[in-house]
């Protein structure tokens, strides 16, 4: 005689709906993550970007101005998408929506807003229409750490808190 099956027997046992709850949340740690770095990664190019343009304002005033340099960045041909003033109003100081600029003549700084690096751009040498490589300044052990992870990890030198590392090539 044939027994009505009343659904019993079929589906996912509750150790077996645990297991896959526990490696979706593992697999999901793992990517939050890696996407964190990614986006870091991502503003730390933002950063040079924004150093190198403004930079190349500043070293372009120069030439056009016979040798003469300027902070001051309503004197630059530059323009930013979220670019705002400072928190402390000054003519060498650009805010974006995740860095503070400063202007310095002969390098721009774009230091990110939650302190953990800077991106530095230096000047062209006049006359030889070359530049020193960016380098990226790691504030204490931790902005150093992700300065090495971003490619500059070659000869990086401390001063203060700040780790002052060299583009690995």
């Amino acid at each position: 005689m044939k027994h009505a099956n009343m659904g019993f027997g079929k589906g996912f046992t509750l150790a077996e709906l645990l297991a896959v709850v526990i490696i979706l949340s593992i697999l999901t740690a793992i990517g939050a993550g890696t996407y964190k770095k990614a986006i870091e990664r991502s503003r730390f190019n933002d950063a040079l970007n924004i150093a190198t343009t403004i930079q190349e304002a500043v070293d372009r005033y120069t030439y056009e101005n016979n040798g003469a340099t300027t902070t001051n960045k309503k004197q630059l041909d530059i323009a930013f998408e979220n670019m705002q003033e400072c928190s402390t109003p000054a003519d060498n100081c650009i805010q974006t929506n995740y860095f503070v600029v400063t202007i310095n003549g002969s390098s721009t700084v774009a230091q990110r807003r939650t302190g953990l690096y800077q991106a530095r751009v230096y000047s062209e040498v006049v006359g030889s229409n070359t530049r020193k490589e960016p380098t990226c300044a790691g504030y204490l052990e931790e902005g150093k750490n992700f300065c090495v992870s971003v490619g500059y990890g070659g000869g990086c030198s401390q001063s203060g808190d700040w780790h002052v590392c060299e583009k690995t090539f």
